[in-house]
């Protein structure tokens, strides 16, 4: 039986499951502080911090809800909420909750609530109550609560909000996570939470994003073409690419785009590269186009809110006329992207690692040396870069680095083989393969022994 099965047969059983893993299989939902910074929202006594307190300056959710009278009426108890919009499609009866958790020293409740918020159509929808039972958990280590959500509690419906009951969980279509006290409780909930998952552990892991093809533009409620681009017979889709030929336009010098926004998605853009695949057309002149993703981190009001066009140019000498090839540029490397204020957003954003995604766009150079840009795009799109095979430090290189870890007997595998698959993959970089001549130039173990020896002898020197 598979890792992710034994888990989930423990969690069927018991209602949870305590571990201090990660997940594994593919993740649907993550409901986490970046998350909340880009479209998140708070309630009850968790928004005027009265007789609670939220706190998101560490990086995860840190809930204090404390009453200093005395209730005797439990329904006059306190209550409070954060959450944010989420919408996605994944099977209820395959996928479980994943909590990260660090219950405090001073917390008396016994449980919190994880909420889904199921859309099955206009005026229809359910709210999907799930009971966080933290009553056993020792206090004061983060640990991964394992929830079934084959098993619900209460559900709630909110005609209020013209949601009448839905289709129950099997045909989930999540619109909203929240994390809830219970309502009305009396006790102190004192939680810190590093994340919400909805993950399906039998799932491989999806490493794309989001992509822009003919058919997700096709799907997407806020598409747009400007410019040069809006013109007739500049784009063509028909074919299932986006052959693009600015030297139809009638202003061929001029920029030109086309794309979609009302994008959500929270990510940390530091791990994901672009892809374009791509052929060039005859006819094209220009020496590159770009791609342009928008971040949005807030509503523009303070320091580190705003919003940013990342600009990533790519060079048209990476594609050809007769195949399709694919050019690849990691989003973390700095040089390629150029952050600019757009619109009516003033300041700048708070960077790659928290990313509000709210655009994909492909545009062609405003300057004249772009101005005949041809070209056939298969897709623009966003992806997880794969793991480097035998970076066992995890700093996105093979290097020698990586032989000390495996030495220490602290890498994935600190066998003969795990040494031979470092050797195979040294100097390798994410996209780039084995570096040309690798095995070659791989140093013998007696060699890197003597190597990290004088690297840690210069150390000492220089600190003397």
């Amino acid at each position: 039986m598979s890792d992710g099965s034994t888990r989930r047969v423990l969690a069927a059983l018991f209602g949870l499951f305590l571990t201090t893993g990660a997940s594994l299989g593919a993740t649907f939902a993550t409901l986490d502080v970046p998350r909340f910074q880009s479209n998140g929202f708070r309630f009850g006594d968790f928004a005027d911090n009265f007789f609670g307190n939220f706190d998101v300056s560490n990086g995860y959710f840190g809930l204090d809800l404390t009453e200093d009278v005395d209730i005797t009426d439990p329904s006059a108890g306190l209550f409070g909420g954060v959450g944010s919009d989420i919408s996605t499609d994944f099977d209820a009866m395959t996928t479980q909750l994943e909590i990260r958790v660090r219950v405090g020293s001073l917390n008396e409740a016994t449980n919190f609530r994880v909420v889904l918020a199921d859309n099955d159509g206009e005026g229809v929808g359910d709210e999907f109550q799930f009971y966080i039972d933290i009553a056993s958990v020792t206090p004061g280590e983060f640990v991964t609560i394992i929830q079934p959500l084959t098993n619900p509690g209460p559900v709630f419906v909110q005609p209020g909000f013209e949601l009448n009951p839905g289709d129950t969980i099997q045909n989930y279509g999540l619109t909203q996570m929240q994390i809830q006290s219970e309502y009305g409780g009396t006790a102190r909930l004192q939680v810190d939470i590093e994340s919400v998952k909805l993950v399906d552990p039998e799932a491989p892991e999806n490493p794309l994003l989001i992509e822009l093809t003919p058919a997700t533009y096709a799907t997407q409620g806020q598409t747009f073409t400007f410019g040069s681009f809006s013109d007739a017979g500049v784009v063509d889709q028909t074919s299932g690419n986006f052959i693009i030929d600015t030297t139809q336009s009638a202003t061929p010098a001029g920029t030109g785009g086309i794309g979609f926004n009302g994008l959500n998605i929270a990510f940390d853009a530091t791990q994901y590269q672009i892809e374009v695949e791509a052929k060039l057309m005859p006819n094209n002149t220009a020496d590159s186009f770009n791609l342009i993703m928008g971040d949005v981190d807030g509503d523009d009001s303070g320091p580190e809110l705003g919003s940013d066009d990342y600009i990533f140019t790519v060079p048209t000498s990476e594609f050809n006329t007769t195949d399709f090839t694919t050019f690849t540029l990691p989003l973390g490397t700095g040089s390629e992207s150029e952050r600019v204020n757009t619109f009516d957003f003033v300041n700048g954003g708070d960077g790659l690692q928290n990313f509000g995604l709210t655009q994909l766009q492909i545009q062609a150079n405003a300057d004249f040396t772009n101005s005949g840009l041809g070209i056939e795009i298969v897709r623009f799109s966003i992806v997880r870069i794969p793991e480097l095979e035998g970076d066992y430090n995890g700093d996105g290189m093979v290097d020698a680095a990586d032989y000390t870890v495996w030495r220490d007997g602290d890498s994935a595998d600190s066998t003969q083989a795990g040494y031979d698959l470092w050797a195979a993959n040294y100097g390798a970089t994410p996209g780039s393969g084995p570096a040309e001549g690798a095995t070659a130039a791989v140093p013998e173990p007696t060699t890197l022994v003597a190597l990290l020896l004088g690297l840690a002898t210069i150390g000492v020197a220089r600190r003397r």
